[in-house]
């Protein structure tokens, strides 16, 4: 799985073959399933003949699958290296993989995580905390308050790593005698050399974590992929300040909405919060004034649990997915279904048919019909009788 799933130890000979995609992981494993071969460690116990008529491959194909199974010297090179500077690898088969992640994200979670760290901290309740980076003095003072809470309550905080509220977060907690999962989405090697990782990794209060190899350079899409792996490792998700309809918090927080992760969210509530936190809270989320809980003495677990309940509501998406269309005139994106598909996977959190779907968009049952089969052409979508379904697998 790491030489076919990950870019390590990749070399002038093999680095023209890119390492399998999520969805191209899914596709292999799904063939492998259903073949004599069963599980990946028969791509080191058979011919590659055998893997050409057992899983229907190209030439090309059986070509790359060689290619990347070829660096097997340098990858045990490599990962000796990593284990020197503290850094573990683990992948979906292994027993200590994160079952929050499987739970939530099924074949959506990555094959390849790296570490740094006491792995047994992911065992302890988590509460992420998001937000921008470039929060604004109020917003800094909630998040060391609800940070230096979480760690006096034995919550571990989950965060980016970013600057801002993840490294105030982060920092807060720490110094409080609390614990840190940090997701990072970039430079792993370069983060726990300095000292404000390596000694509370070492100390076991500080848990690094991250689907990217340790070397890689910070990339916009690598930061948003990152923002699933927060609330979905956490059993609550604080938002202390979001950006309307863009940035990374507010994309992860559509996201858990969307994708019905079923994390609870609460939003800072405050005078002067941000347009991004306004439009969560009318969209469900719930509000939190920490200063009228800390005041009153209130425990945060108690608190919490008495609120998990609070969830938003898939009306209120909808719509909001309705208006962004309007706004965005939808009209000029060549890839339509790019634009409907947030619309159906919101209406489909009920299952329904075509019918149902096209009145509700007010559209041809032909043309609902298209791009339902396409939904399930990406494995976003099943059918039984004529009943459309999202794929939760």
């Amino acid at each position: 799985m790491l030489l076919l799933c990950s870019d390590l130890a990749l070399t002038e000979r093999n680095n023209n073959e890119k390492p399998f995609t999520l969805k191209e992981w899914h596709t292999l494993t799904t063939r492998l399933k259903q073949s004599s071969m069963e599980r990946p460690h028969a791509f080191l116990k058979v011919d590659s003949e055998v893997w050409r008529k057992e899983l229907l491959l190209t030439d090309k194909q059986v070509e790359r699958i060689e290619s990347l199974l070829s660096r097997g010297g340098q990858l045990s090179f490599e990962l000796e290296r990593l284990q020197g500077l503290g850094i573990w690898v683990t992948t979906r088969a292994e027993a200590e993989y994160p079952v929050k992640l499987k739970k939530s994200l099924g074949h959506r979670s990555p094959v390849v995580l790296y570490g740094a760290g006491d792995i047994g901290i992911l065992q302890s309740d988590g509460i992420g905390i998001v937000g921008s980076r470039g929060v604004d003095q109020t917003g800094a003072s909630f998040t060391q308050g609800l940070a230096a809470q979480c760690a006096h309550e034995e919550l571990t905080v989950v965060s980016g790593g970013a600057s801002g509220v993840d490294s105030i977060a982060q920092e807060t907690a720490l110094k409080s005698g609390g614990s840190v999962i940090a997701v990072l989405a970039d430079s792993m090697e370069s983060r726990i050399i300095k000292r404000e990782y390596r000694v509370p990794v070492l100390a076991g209060k500080l848990l690094v974590l991250s689907s990217f190899n340790p070397k890689s350079h910070f990339k916009p899409y690598t930061a948003m992929e990152r923002n699933k792996y927060i609330y979905t490792l956490a059993n609550y998700v604080f938002i202390v300040s979001s950006a309307y309809n863009k940035g990374g918090t507010w994309s992860g927080a559509i996201e858990n909405i969307r994708a019905n992760w079923r994390v609870p969210m609460f939003v800072r509530s405050e005078q002067g919060v941000p347009e991004g936190n306004k439009k969560l809270l009318e969209l469900g989320g719930a509000p939190i004034d920490l200063k009228d809980l800390l005041d009153n003495n209130i425990s945060l677990r108690e608190w919490l649990g008495k609120n998990k309940e609070s969830m938003y509501s898939q009306q209120s998406l909808f719509d909001y997915e309705v208006s962004t269309v309007k706004e965005e005139h939808a009209v000029n994106v060549y890839d339509l279904f790019i634009t409907v598909w947030p619309i159906l996977e919101a209406l489909l959190q009920i299952p329904r048919n075509e019918k149902e779907v096209a009145k509700i968009l007010n559209v041809r049952p032909t043309q609902v019909r298209d791009w339902l089969n396409r939904a399930m052409d990406e494995g976003k979508v099943v059918k039984e009788k004529s009943i459309y379904f999202l794929n939760r697998v």
